[in-house]
Order: C-alpha cells, then sequence, then structure tokens
C-alpha cells in the first residue's frame, strides 16, 4: 500500500485560464506579459497546452510579482472579476447552463478540484443565506491576492448566473484589510470581515433559486461528465503530468535525464524516484511511454511528417525512430500513417 504524504504547494496545481487571464489583465494595466510569465517559471508553449496546469507557488509568485510591478493591491479583485464562464473551462459552461445559481454553486462546490487541486467549496444555507465557504489543503499556501481573486470571481460568476450584478450580504476574508479598502467594498460591498478564519461569502438565497429561462440541464449535465473525466485523469496522477510537461518540452534535444527535470521541479533525483515509485513507474518508463504517445498522436492527425516527428521527439535518425515505433505499434510508421489515412 502506498503511503500518501499531505499535499506540498508544489503538489497543488490551478487550470491553465488561471495565468492566462492573471498575464491578459496585467498586460491591459500596461505590463509585461513576458515579464508575468517570467515571474510564475512558465512560457507561452506551457500555457498553449490544453492539459497543462501551473504549480500553485509558480502562480502565487506571478500574482504577487504582478500586484508589485503594478503597485496595485487590488489587482486580484481586477483578475477576479474580469473572469469569463471559460475561464472556469467546462464547470463554467455547467454554472451557466444550470437550472438556478444554486445548482450553479453546488456543481462549483462539487468540483472544485477541476480549478486548483486541494481546493475544496462548502455550500451551507444559513437562514435567508447560502454561504460559499473555501476551505481545502490550497488555502494554507493562499496570498492575500489570491483570496481577492477567488472571492471576486465567485460573486462575479454567481452575477453572470442570475444576469444581474449582485452585493453579497456580507464576505469574510482570510486577508488582511488594506491601507485603502474602497475597492473591496464597490466590489462586495459594505460588510467586510477581516482576517477572517476562512473566507465565506453571503448571499441572499432568493435570487440564487429563481428558474432560469435561459437554463439547459441537459447541457449542464453533459459538462458535469466530461468535468468529471477530466478531474479523474487529473488525480490518476497530477505529478506524473507534471514531470512528462517538462520532459516533452526537452524531447527536441535528445530524452533529459533524471537529475535534470528532478532540478526543475525543484527536488532531488532521490526524491524524484520515489515520487515516481509511488506512482508505479520509473524515469525511463515515462520517457518511453511520452515518446509513443506524442508519436502515435502527432501521426495519427497528420500534423507533422515522420521525419518532423523524430525529430521532435529527439531521435537523431529516422531509422532509430522506426524501429523505436515498430516496436510499440507491431508497424513502420509509414504503415501507420497509411491505416490512418484509410
Amino acid at each position: 500500500m502506498t503511503i500518501r504524504t499531505p499535499m506540498e504547494e508544489h503538489d497543488i496545481t490551478l487550470i491553465r485560464h488561471l495565468p492566462i487571464q492573471v498575464s491578459e489583465v496585467f498586460e491591459q494595466e500596461g505590463g509585461s506579459v513576458a515579464a508575468a510569465l517570467k515571474a510564475g517559471g512558465t512560457t507561452v508553449e506551457y500555457l498553449r497546452q490544453i492539459h497543462y496546469r501551473m504549480p500553485h507557488d509558480q502562480f502565487r509568485a506571478m500574482l504577487t510579482f504582478c500586484t508589485e510591478e503594478l503597485v496595485k493591491p487590488e489587482f486580484g479583485l481586477l483578475v477576479g472579476t474580469a473572469l469569463k464562464p471559460l475561464s472556469f473551462s467546462s464547470l463554467g459552461i455547467s454554472c451557466l447552463a444550470s437550472d438556478t445559481a444554486v445548482l450553479a454553486l453546488q456543481r462549483l462546490s462539487r468540483f472544485a478540484t477541476l480549478l486548483a487541486t486541494g481546493a475544496k467549496g462548502v455550500l451551507d444555507l444559513e437562514g435567508d443565506c447560502y454561504v460559499i465557504r473555501l476551505r481545502g489543503a490550497r488555502t494554507q499556501y493562499t496570498s492575500a491576492e489570491e483570496v481577492d481573486l477567488v472571492a471576486s470571481s465567485l460573486v462575479r460568476l454567481v452575477g453572470l448566473t442570475i444576469n444581474e450584478d449582485i452585493k453579497p450580504v456580507k464576505v469574510a476574508l482570510k486577508r488582511g484589510k488594506p491601507a485603502d479598502p474602497s475597492a473591496w467594498y464597490h466590489i462586495f460591498g459594505n460588510r467586510i470581515v477581516w482576517d477572517a478564519p476562512e473566507t465565506s461569502i453571503y448571499l441572499q438565497k432568493e435570487p440564487l433559486q429563481a428558474a432560469r429561462l435561459s437554463a439547459n440541464e441537459a447541457l449542464a449535465r453533459a459538462n458535469d461528465d466530461y468535468t468529471q473525466k477530466v478531474i479523474d485523469d487529473l488525480y490518476q496522477s497530477d505529478f506524473i503530468r507534471r514531470v512528462n510537461e517538462k520532459i516533452a518540452l526537452h524531447l527536441p534535444d535528445g530524452p533529459p535525464n533524471q537529475s535534470q527535470i528532478a532540478s526543475e521541479l525543484a527536488m532531488s533525483a532521490r526524491t524524484l524516484q520515489r515520487r515516481l515509485k509511488d506512482e508505479d513507474t520509473h524515469f525511463s518508463q515515462l520517457v518511453v511511454e511520452l515518446r509513443k504517445n506524442l508519436a502515435v498522436n502527432a501521426l495519427r492527425n497528420g500534423s507533422r511528417s515522420i521525419a518532423e516527428v523524430a525529430f521532435q521527439l529527439g531521435y537523431a535518425e529516422h531509422s532509430t525512430f522506426s524501429r523505436a515505433f515498430k516496436g510499440w505499434m507491431g508497424m513502420s510508421p509509414q504503415e501507420f500513417v497509411e491505416r490512418c489515412g484509410s
């Protein structure tokens, strides 16, 4: 039996739409996207990968950099209020298609780990209010800017769901009171509890219970199924995904060694080896499986020639790639391409 250790910050990852939104707002405010991505230790190439998830410590560094660079303590609010439904991926579509805003919030609580591993939302009914409470492993590492981003994005999502701007009845924020809180009062209203033990948002229940004319529960449930599949795949091993992403970037120069990838993941080679053993795999196996999967996908969709695929996967000789591919698939790359096209 594998013993799981408590979730560390670098094990927590966020959906790629969040750093994308941060960089876009930073640019709108006069900042440099390149500088923001550098601060977060990521690249445009990473963000373009649809399955990419950003480690939490890198996201926190990126968000803090943008806030300090612009000298705008309210930067997290700017990002949160600029988020679009698709910023929440399939979960955003489910929320907007829900019969009521309550159902949307229930979905958001249920699938919170899509947005950030370790995230947990709790929805309670207290008197005349629904209360959204933000909990989970991630909250112990959350910065003030992130508290602002998450709380303001939730308020925005609820507003989009009921098609009107709303002000919460009360908001409790797990962050200190800023020197000038006017931007916070503008978004959340005047009843803000600062330095709260957890972030909570209190919303009047009647608007959230009202049936929505534009609802489509069939669409919402279809996206629920997709979201659950994404989460299931994620939890098969988010760590393996991160290792594969690092390996993939190095493949054109030849397969990287284990020490190189361990260094980029901010851990020792021994720790990487142990973590991979916990996942019932090892480094060389990951490299082989990644090369195979990338080759099959590229040749199947016909986006690159066989020679280009071989080069991108780090094979110096076309013949070496052909032998490897035949070992994986029982046929040459050319035979595979012809079968896919027939």
